[in-house]
């Protein structure tokens, strides 16, 4: 029996007015089961369908196979443009090693919003005054039966609709089991549809998808040190027991673990040899360490009485070029969002600095410390007086000087 939803039409009932309405209905379509039910439930009504999948990174193998296997299924093309968290995490320098940060900064790259870019797309596809659907059920949390409660099915200012928002699980199943198809390789190896960079996602990936994951480290080359936290720390915390407060508590930390993304910090070398003194000093010899082994191996390096002092950060900029100026813009949407993308990816693969640098947090010779948070990352650098050389990008060249 559906889930009843108070005070909002019917499944039937909202995919028949769209039906009644008789134009496209634009599909966010995200490889995930609900989103394929939905556009089975459409297409059974005899709605012309127009599937949208936005990606974070382009170009991933394993999507890219995946979006031509429902192509093939369903008969029709999928456009695909970046999603808004592509701008966000490579403007935001999300998980980037310190040579990019100056091209990222050259690229100037704008915050996008999920309402700029499905109206720039509406547009493209000549779909203004056309539905956005999308597989959200109320079933999956208290959170979204009380968000289409409050807000709608059927939200007429953003023109955004959830034509199975009252399904169950086994419809969903029930439908795409009826039209044959197969369950992307997200659910075996993430247990869900991928649409993150976090271990949650990266882990599996390296192992079940190395192809992908060396993909997706090439544009976020420090996701490795997620994987490195989790596999070096005790992150879990007891919410099986104790009293209500109790579990709130450690599912807000648990959350709050997950969430950090400021809990590693990159030490950054002139030149090798710098690198190679602070190897030999340390004995680390890997690219990325967990903060348990970094406070280890630097314990006999401290001095007595840390220098004090405040160094000046100055960002090497030799080239003043935008990164994007060499993108070719056409009248495709589609397209020129992927040659903007591919621009920074060849600003990036291209941008290794020649050695020696003017500033080491410009260097692309670096040993990324995942810590098992924020604080914990701040004490450290605290305890040993590293502020002064940087928060997330450290210079590492004049912390050797110091010792």
């Amino acid at each position: 029996m559906p889930t009843v939803i108070k005070g909002q039409s019917t499944s039937p009932e909202v995919i028949a007015k769209l039906k009644d309405e008789d134009r496209p209905v634009l599909l966010s379509f995200s490889c995930g089961k609900d989103s394929i039910a939905a556009w089975i439930a459409l297409e059974d009504a005899g709605i012309d369908v127009v599937p949208v999948y936005m990606y974070i990174v382009p170009n991933l193998p394993f999507v890219e196979k995946q979006l031509s296997y429902f192509e093939s299924k369903f008969g029709k093309r999928i456009h695909r443009f970046p999603h808004a968290s592509f701008y966000r995490l490579v403007g935001c320098g999300v998980f980037q090693a310190p040579e990019r940060i100056s091209i990222i900064e050259r690229a100037q790259i704008p915050v996008i919003d999920y309402a700029h870019i499905w109206g720039a797309v509406r547009d493209h596809l000549g779909m203004q005054d056309c539905w956005v659907a999308d597989g959200v059920r109320a079933a999956d949390s208290i959170v979204r039966r009380a968000s289409f409660v409050k807000h709608g099915v059927m939200k007429k200012s953003s023109m955004k609709v959830s034509p199975i928002a009252d399904w169950l699980k086994a419809e969903v199943y029930e439908a795409i089991e009826r039209r044959g198809i197969d369950l992307p390789i997200d659910y075996e190896i993430f247990g869900r549809s991928f649409d993150g960079i976090d271990r949650r996602f990266t882990e599996p990936m390296r192992e079940h998808l190395p192809k992908d994951y060396a993909v997706l480290k090439e544009w976020f080359p420090m996701i490795e040190a997620d994987i490195v936290r989790w596999g070096s720390y005790d992150m879990s915390t007891s919410a099986s027991a104790g009293s209500y407060t109790d579990r709130a508590k450690a599912e807000r930390e648990r959350f709050e673990l997950a969430t950090d993304s400021e809990f590693w910090a990159a030490f950054c070398f002139k030149d090798e040899r710098d690198l190679e003194r602070f190897r030999s000093m340390t004995g680390i010899s890997e690219g990325f360490v967990s903060g348990i082994e970094l406070r280890d191996k630097t314990a006999s390096l401290k001095p007595e009485k840390p220098k004090r002092g405040f160094a000046k950060r100055c960002i090497a900029n030799p080239a003043k070029e935008n990164p994007l100026d060499s993108v070719e813009y056409t009248d495709d949407l589609e397209a020129d969002s992927r040659s903007e993308a591919m621009a920074l990816y060849r600003a990036f693969v291209s941008g290794r600095q020649m050695r020696p640098v003017k500033n080491a947090i410009d260097s692309d010779l670096w040993i990324c410390a995942a810590f098992r948070s924020r604080e914990d990352k701040e004490g450290y650098l605290r305890d040993w007086g590293l502020t002064k050389y940087g928060d997330k990008y450290i210079d590492a060249s004049a912390w050797m000087r110091s010792l």
